[in-house]
């Protein structure tokens, strides 16, 4: 598919995303109706097809449904793009007039892009009717005997009037179909579009396909039927339906992945290792694709935008049955669904972003890890890296370190102010920098830490092989300087016994602050750069049953965070403790996130008082801005976002993920683009 051809989709997608387009009122005819039927007559000196022959009443032949495709594959369908376009802007209450004339100047670009050169853009983007429904449809075509179906795509957009439309075109086109025309003359490159009588709520249809040939395929069927399906209850649904087609041709394709071993015999390279796994994963995939073939059914996703609940997003993976391993491994666990586990609200209130589940079954996963430890050590043995036990101890480490099923949850935020400490060195700007970006992470595991504590020490033990550091010195050169350090060195005492300290270290990093001098008339004067080193540290902490890891930039502070996390019952300031988390509660489902503005930006002020201290005089007002805005929010980022993640095995096998943000959260961006936007004028010269 062509680049002109997908242009046309996204930039109308992005309307949403950027919120700076909207509904507009239809086009008028000179009297000032609104024009809404077929308009005869002449614009712009180039006489346009009379009424008989644009469909007259959109009645009879031109209208009439065509037989449906066999083989649709995708189909999106936005039902209203100008009435999704003005509630999103609504959350940033932008004027009517700025909507009206963004969304009006995208529509131009799209017809630019779209319509041949010869075409009137500005005027064909007047009669671009956007509380139609737009749809993008892919089709495969199987009328030719081939074993793969070539796919046939087509965009259709809504038109307030075929005769207008034609007009814009400034050229007669040639007629495809009854009811159909090419916009203006053939031309020779680009897309190949067309104006098509329609039926449904819009008149007319602008059709876009990637040549003629397709174009005159889809277009009867993407003007007609398409506007009679029973209107969505959603804004937005995409569809991917696949088993029409595997029906057709999923014996064949499955027959030809039986010979995969065969076509891998041509990369194996001699090394025993590398070979023997070769030939597994060959065999392997083949029967996993003749499975799959079997097993798949469709994808749905639909979304949703509404003024009091905000943006939903739905996802939905359906199958017919349960016969490959990705499907199987797909439904393991999936009896043991419920509310969220009790480490889930142990984690500290203000984390940005929590999410939970169950960690897989690591038997199910031994044959695709023992396959792939076989290619990786028989991959670096021909290459010639590192010894053989160099070689056996990386490839060790493609192994699951937990049990079957246990409850894991991860969280992420950042310290806040400064959380420098005594025991600490004094702090350079650049380490305050990794501070505050890196923030702090966190995983719990519901089971003792021996397993991963083995685990992270093969890690270092691999990393620090003496012929494995010399390779890499040697491919960084005089970059090898800045190879990082890692080692494990003596654990905080207040984690406890069986704790474990990793740190990271990568030396003789220029300090940005360190080659700023004092203030001088002129500005800051240079002077010779600071090299510092730059620390990241891995804590692991044993917590009775349940094993807590860490990652953070500043040991101490992220130490005293992981020791309150103790205890079988959560502490004042842990997740529990937050009240808006209801559906945490008392709903099942396999897995979820939660999410909220406050936590990211709460992780995002340090890193901007930070970059504060280098700018200039004239960006440090401009960063002040910033900061007040951030605390300004009309809900103050405290909406959770959620999203769920379900797995279900009857009456079919399917996985379902449910993402909501809410319409508090959407307050406070539309509050944050705008005020950025003003921000940023004022600080143009």
């Amino acid at each position: 598919m062509s680049r002109s051809f997908l242009f046309c989709p996204l930039l109308v997608l992005s309307v949403v995303l950027a919120g700076c387009g909207g509904s507009a009122p239809p086009p008028t005819t000179a009297d000032g109706a609104g024009a809404t039927v077929a308009d005869p007559g002449v614009a712009d000196g180039t006489m346009v097809a009379d009424e008989s022959e644009s469909g007259g009443a959109r009645g009879g032949a031109a209208i009439a449904p065509v037989a449906e495709p066999d083989t649709v594959l995708f189909h999106l369908r936005w039902k209203n793009p100008g009435q999704s376009v003005a509630t999103f802007a609504s959350f940033a209450q932008l004027p009517p007039r700025v909507v009206h004339e963004g969304v009006r100047e995208l529509m131009v670009e799209v017809a630019r892009e779209l319509l041949p050169s010869k075409a009137d853009a500005r005027a064909f983007a007047e009669v671009m009717d956007l509380d139609a429904p737009l749809d993008i449809v892919v089709i495969a075509d199987t009328s030719r005997a081939r074993q793969i179906p070539e796919p046939m795509a087509a965009i259709s957009i809504g038109l307030t009037s075929m005769a207008r439309a034609r007009a814009a075109s400034r050229g007669r086109g040639q007629k495809l179909a009854e009811g159909v025309w090419t916009v203006g003359p053939k031309q020779r490159w680009g897309n190949a579009c067309a104006l098509a009588v329609a039926a449904g709520k819009a008149p007319a249809r602008l059709v876009c396909a990637d040549n003629e040939r397709q174009l005159t395929a889809l277009a009867p069927y993407v003007a007609r039927n398409l506007p009679t399906l029973p209107e969505q209850p959603v804004d937005l649904r995409v569809e991917l339906r696949l088993r029409k087609l595997l029906d057709k041709y999923g014996r064949q394709w499955a027959n030809q992945a039986r010979g995969l071993p065969m076509i891998l015999e041509d990369l194996k390279n001699g090394i025993p290792v590398f070979d023997d796994a070769l030939m597994r994963a060959g065999s392997a995939l083949a029967v996993e694709a003749g499975a799959i073939i079997h097993d798949a059914d469709k994808l749905v996703i639909d979304a949703s935008l509404d003024r009091t609940k905000g943006i939903m997003i739905r996802g939905e993976a359906q199958f017919v049955d349960k016969r490959s391993w990705i499907v199987e491994s797909m439904l393991d666990g999936a009896h043991l669904a419920g509310p969220a586990p009790d480490i889930f609200w142990q984690v500290p209130k203000d984390s940005s972003t929590v999410s939970y589940g169950r960690t897989v079954d690591p038997t199910r996963y031994e044959p695709v890890l023992s396959v792939l430890r076989g290619l990786f050590e028989g991959a670096l043995q021909d290459e010639k890296i590192g010894t053989m036990g160099d070689r056996k101890a990386l490839a060790r480490l493609l192994r699951l370190p937990f049990k079957k099923h246990v409850a894991v949850v991860g969280a992420h935020g950042g310290f806040g102010a400064s959380s420098q400490t005594s025991k600490q060195p004094p702090k350079t700007l650049l380490t305050d920098i990794v501070n505050a970006a890196v923030g702090w992470h966190l995983m719990g595991v519901e089971e003792r830490p021996a397993s991963l504590r083995r685990y992270l020490r093969d890690v270092v033990a691999a990393y620090n092989r003496p012929t494995l550091q010399r390779l890499m010195k040697n491919e960084l050169g005089s970059d090898a300087k800045h190879l990082p350090l890692v080692k494990v060195v003596v654990a905080p005492r207040q984690l406890g016994v069986g704790s474990l300290d990793i740190q990271i270290k990568i030396p003789k990093v220029e300090d940005p602050s360190a080659s700023l001098g004092p203030s001088s008339p002129g500005g800051p004067v240079p002077i010779a750069p600071k090299l510092v080193d730059v620390e990241v540290h891995l804590l692991l902490m044993a917590d009775g049953g349940r094993s807590w890891m860490g990652l953070a930039g500043d040991r101490d502070a992220l130490a005293k965070l992981m020791v309150g996390l103790k205890g079988s019952k959560p502490g004042v300031d842990s997740l529990a403790s937050r009240s808006n988390l209801g559906r945490f509660r008392t709903e099942t489902h396999s897995s979820g996130m939660v999410a909220s503005l406050d936590g990211v930006v709460g992780s995002l002020q340090p890193l901007a008082m930070v970059l504060m201290q280098v700018a200039p005089g004239s960006a440090q007002g401009v960063g002040q801005q910033v900061m007040s805005m951030l605390g300004q929010m009309p809900n103050q980022g405290k909406t959770p976002i959620t999203m769920f993640v379900d797995i279900n095995q009857s009456p079919k096998p399917q996985s379902t993920f449910t993402l909501q943000v809410p319409a508090g959260t959407l307050t406070d961006l539309g509050f944050l683009v705008t005020r950025a936007l003003s921000i940023a004028q004022g600080a143009m010269p």
